[in-house]
């Protein structure tokens, strides 16, 4: 569809327009059958141009469909627009990261534009290549007998061979850059600053600490520290008949207490031997 002449230029829309009055001349018997079909492939501004010469009433209406051809080419058609398609022509060049479909797409549309001859593309798409994939083309290029089509299909598949590898180059990357869960032999939580632990006095394993005031009394009543019956001491507890084991608990401020040594008349409260 013609409309402003920027997405669809002039010149392209006009050869698909002649290309399909002539293949299918049966379909369009009359001039009538031929403008309605021109009509047809116009929208916005093409069609503004051409709505007042359609009109039967018209002080000059089209006679055929050539007539609207010629009249649009004068809307739309650029003077220098070959000039133009040239300069684009020379500046084009193909990124390395561009996809080589899409880079063929500009160059053959602006080589048609720009009245390119068809001896001189060859070389002139080989020097707009990348360098990886000139380097794969060298030989193709220098090579008389591989023609302008058969070197442009090469370098399709070729263009593609290189996409792929580098692809993958880039998959295998990714993959070894990912980081992996790492385990901690201390445990979730586990840091530097947890509570340290140590051992239990190893005569019980269920050692409470007790205040001063509790041991005077057990002492005086002669009790055990253990269980806190009467008629023994605490390394003679008949409920202490487990083995001693290291219980691990959160290290406090309190010392560890030898209760033994509290419940021995020759020993004062704070340990040491009395006098």
């Amino acid at each position: 569809m013609l409309s402003d002449g920027v997405d669809i230029r002039y010149e392209s829309w006009m050869t698909g327009i002649k290309r399909k009055l002539t293949g299918n001349a049966d379909h369009f018997p009359d001039a009538n059958a031929r403008i309605q079909y021109v009509q047809s492939r116009a929208e916005g501004q093409a069609f503004r141009h051409m709505a007042p010469r359609l009109n039967e009433e018209s002080p000059d209406p089209y006679k055929d469909y050539g007539d609207i051809l010629a009249h649009m080419k004068t809307v739309f058609s650029n003077p220098n627009h070959a000039a133009e398609a040239r300069a684009k022509y020379q500046r084009l060049t193909m990124k390395p990261r561009d996809q080589f479909t899409g880079f063929l797409a500009d160059f053959m549309e602006l080589a048609n534009e720009a009245n390119i001859h068809v001896d001189n593309r060859k070389v002139d798409l080989y020097e707009k290549l990348p360098p990886l994939l000139q380097s794969q083309m060298l030989g193709d290029s220098c090579e008389d007998g591989v023609s302008f089509e058969t070197f442009k299909d090469r370098c399709i598949r070729r263009s593609h061979a290189i996409a792929l590898v580098q692809q993958s180059k880039i998959t295998t990357a990714t993959g070894r850059g990912r980081s992996n869960p790492v385990s901690s032999s201390t445990g979730v939580g586990s840091s530097s600053s947890n509570t340290k632990v140590k051992t239990e006095n190893p005569t019980s394993s269920t050692y409470v600490p007790m205040s001063a005031t509790e041991r005077a009394t057990l002492m005086k009543e002669g009790r055990c520290f253990g269980c806190k019956e009467h008629g023994h001491m605490t390394r003679d507890c008949p409920k202490n008949t487990s083995k001693p084991t290291a219980a691990p608990t959160v290290a406090t401020t309190q010392p560890v207490v030898n209760l033994t040594a509290l419940e021995d008349p020759a020993v004062d409260n704070s340990g040491k031997a009395r006098a």
